[in-house]
């Protein structure tokens, strides 16, 4: 008999359950895939719905299994988290988006999958003590893994390297790794206080060390938060927690307790209390100055608040569903987050509240559903501790009001339910929860036993389905950004795969636009990319950049301000409408018109600049070009010479200074902003070695122009000493070498700067030199020069039909 309960032990389906909540515990806290874009994250959400497909075909194993159709009684979560999932699939499905917010939902079945498998695997405390320390054993694992990234050892690449220095950990960013530490810390301190674990009290301080190193300011304040709750608790139970243990109860703390040990015990812990609140304010108030805390990145969460509020008053029903506030929230968005995100050209996906974001996602009932969440595991967690029959069930009800406190405190000020680790901790612990509130076993027909978890299987097969096809589709999007030259097949292979990701149109709009040096075939993946999320402002920018550039003003203006409506201060935009105004006063023929344009062209330049345009250079030669075209070349001038004292000058104003100074035959003003220009970049030629030749070259020009050929002479030298393969700046120099009579010094140059062509397989730059060994040194030189690369430099074979054919053009012998 002994094999025969061995074999069915080892078929239990529960004891396969709590392996796979182990296992999908310790790969959410400790998975990393380095070919993807988020190499911490990614991974770790494709892992979600297939851990639920694995657990709801355990469930449906073990409800077949149960012949007579009992179950575990659903505790008091079940059905509040039932509610919550079913209200926001509803929301997604019938949202401007239902597709984008598939992938949220999917992640809000398999939390519930994970919250039903708790709580129908998990039936004793050592079987939860046991869970505990391996969730301590793996976070403890990550620990290291961010304090090697703290003293620069990183084996595995995350997707920002800033991110280290917080201690990003496995998880890829220090916020996710915070809302993971905070939870873990209750957890062992549980498992040291409770079970008496040598391990846990040992992993406690480092826990706190990777907590704090993180600065994540709202796990903290969960922390001390969940800390002071279950003093508070502790010390209110009193007398009355006595009254509720059974005198039989050998191993309880309170019959060992009595008379003035009792009182002094009581009046330590409302010390206790009063002391860490007064520490924790007293301690903030010095460290900060303010009451309360008022830097920039909270003013940012402030605001996203108040825009996420007006964003629930607008749709409070069924919200936008979920997944949809990164698409809607630009529309909603307070000057101050149009002005930090238009600097930075980002935008934002979560409010960095909980209970609003499920407001948002599926309206007014969702929140009230995720209020009744926070109230049915705070309230139940306290009754649990207080009606606690004996030591074992206190610490594990103190354990549960810690852990809930922490989380909603945590959530109130984060998205620790959208990050995987975080939320998936959550629903193990409601799951544990719902079964320690649950009274006795109920029986229904054993086809509703058998319904559930069936068709979770089929919503989680299908999600796992989806999961596979998002992260596929991640990895060619980091395949593409390494590998520039295929990334036009390999963006086109991720759109398919994850038709709802705006992100990937974009990317692959500028993939084609960079195949073709032109971007007319880049209209359709930005016009795709905008109809998947019309506020997109990059797309919405790109593409009417792109279509003022080609001369459809209107469109361009129509996208341009379709932006600006999202984001004032958005300098881009700005330009667009300034360069479409500017065409159009270029190409009236009414003078009046033309006055008005340029005004309206000149005040958007002005605007952009403003707001923090990057390219000044370029901003400052537009306005200049208003000013020409309106006839006041001072003003014009004034603008240019303002566009040259910008690192690096854009390569439009060159042209455009030139003609001013060509029309008005004036060339100092021109010549000192040239020189104005190559002062800072000297300072770092390997940086500018390019744009430094080609200045350089215009530098000479205008000697040349202005009858100084000694300048002259030397600014073409330099020019050519930063980038021998400028053919213009050879003929320039060879112009002034003859004028000055110095060709000897000039071919002296030409030999000196061959070893830096050899090194080089441009076969453009090649040419260019046997050209000039033709005119300098005669044919057999410029033969002997091309024979020689082909000999030593591996081109590809249109870059070797080129010098060959460049090779039979050239003479046998020298024409006299």
């Amino acid at each position: 008999m002994a094999p025969k309960r061995k074999r069915t032990q080892t078929l239990d389906p529960a004891r396969a359950m709590r392996v796979v909540v182990a296992a999908t515990l310790v790969l959410l806290i400790l998975a990393v895939y380095p070919a993807t874009p988020q190499p911490g994250l990614d991974v770790k959400v494709m892992l979600m719905p297939l851990s639920a497909l694995v657990l709801s075909a355990l469930l449906l194993w073990q409800a077949l299994r149960d012949r007579e159709g009992a179950a575990a009684r659903p505790g008091l979560l079940f059905p509040v988290l039932a509610g919550f999932v079913a209200i926001n699939a509803v929301a997604g499905l019938v949202s401007r988006y239902p597709g984008n917010g598939l992938a949220e939902i999917g992640r809000f079945v398999s939390l519930f999958v994970l919250f039903l498998a708790a709580s129908r695997a998990y039936s004793d405390r050592v079987q939860v003590s046991r869970l505990f320390l391996i969730i301590c054993i793996s976070m403890a694992i990550a620990s290291a893994f961010g304090f090697m990234q703290r003293l620069g050892f990183n084996p595995v690449p995350l997707s920002d390297p800033a991110e280290t220095k917080d201690l990003a950990s496995t998880f890829g960013n220090s916020n996710y790794a915070g809302h993971t530490l905070v939870l873990v810390l209750v957890l062992a301190a549980y498992l040291a206080a409770a079970e008496k674990s040598r391990v846990a009290l040992a992993l406690l301080p480092v826990f706190v060390i990777h907590l704090a190193l993180t600065h994540h300011r709202a796990g903290i304040l969960a922390a001390v938060s969940a800390g002071i709750f279950a003093l508070l608790l502790l010390m209110l139970a009193g007398k009355e927690s006595a009254k509720s243990v059974g005198p039989n109860s050998d191993s309880d703390w309170a019959t060992r307790r009595s008379g003035p040990i009792r009182r002094w015990d009581l009046r330590f812990r409302r010390l206790l209390f009063m002391a860490v609140v007064t520490v924790a304010m007293v301690g903030f108030f010095a460290f900060s100055g303010a009451r309360l805390p008022l830097d920039g990145s909270l003013l940012l969460r402030y605001n996203s608040y108040f825009s996420a509020c007006k964003m629930i008053a607008a749709e409070p029903i069924l919200g936008y569903g979920p997944g949809n506030y990164v698409i809607e929230n630009a529309r909603f968005w307070t000057p101050f987050e149009q002005e930090h995100f238009a600097r930075r050209h980002m935008i934002n996906d979560h409010p960095h509240c909980e209970i609003l974001y499920a407001a948002v996602s599926g309206g007014v009932p969702a929140a009230a559903i995720f209020l009744a969440m926070i109230a049915v595991t705070l309230i139940g967690s306290t009754v649990l501790f207080w009606r606690a029959q004996n030591t074992a069930d206190r610490h594990l009800g103190l354990m549960f009001a810690a852990f809930f406190f922490a989380w909603w405190v945590d959530g109130l000020f984060g998205f620790n339910l959208k990050t995987p680790a975080s939320g998936a901790l959550f629903a193990v612990a409601a799951g544990l929860f719902d079964r320690a509130t649950s009274i006795g076993v109920t029986k229904t027909a054993r086809w509703r036993h058998v319904l559930v978890p069936a068709g979770l299987a089929l919503f989680a097969a299908w999600f796992s389905l989806l999961g596979v096809r998002v992260f596929t589709a991640a990895v060619l999007l980091k395949s593409a950004r390494d590998d520039v030259p295929h990334a036009q097949n390999m963006l086109a292979r991720a759109e398919k795969l994850d038709p709802w990701n705006w992100e990937i149109s974009y990317l692959l709009g500028h993939a084609v636009g960079a195949a073709h040096q032109k971007g007319g075939d880049s209209r359709p993946c930005l016009q795709r990319a905008i109809l998947k999320n019309p506020q997109y402002l990059p797309a919405l920018v790109d593409l009417a950049q792109l279509l003022v550039n080609s001369g459809d003003n209107d469109q361009a203006e129509k996208y341009a301000s379709a932006a600006l409506d999202l984001c004032k201060p958005l300098p881009q935009a700005l330009d667009v409408l300034g360069t479409a105004a500017l065409m159009r006063a270029a190409s009236t023929g009414d003078a009046a018109q033309r006055v008005d344009l340029l005004e309206q062209s000149r005040a958007h330049y002005l605007e952009a600049l403003a707001a923090g345009g990057e390219d000044k250079s370029l901003l400052h030669t537009r306005i200049g070009q208003t000013y020409v075209l309106g006839g006041d070349l001072q003003a014009a001038e004034d603008r240019f010479q303002a566009a040259a004292r910008f690192c690096p000058p854009h390569a439009e104003l060159w042209s455009s200074y030139e003609q001013l100074a060509i029309k008005t035959g004036a060339f100092d003003g021109y010549i000192k902003s040239l020189e104005t220009a190559i002062s800072p970049m000297k300072r770092d030629p390997g940086k500018y070695r390019s744009i430094l030749a080609n200045t350089n070259w215009r530098l000479g020009a205008a000697y040349g122009r202005a009858r100084d050929p000694e300048k002259a002479c030397a600014a073409y030298k330099a020019a050519v000493d930063n980038d021998p393969g400028l053919l213009d700046a050879w003929g320039g120099y060879q112009a002034c070498t003859i004028e000055l009579n110095r060709l000897d010094g000039f071919f002296e140059d030409v030999r000196k700067l061959r070893p830096s062509l050899m090194s080089a397989p441009d076969p453009g730059l090649h040419r260019a030199y046997a050209r000039h060994l033709l005119a300098t040194a005669g044919p057999a030189a410029a033969r002997a020069h091309i024979i020689d690369v082909l000999g030593r430099l591996k081109f590809g074979e249109a870059a070797r039909r080129d010098l060959q054919s460049e090779l039979a053009r050239l003479p046998e012998t020298q024409q006299r």
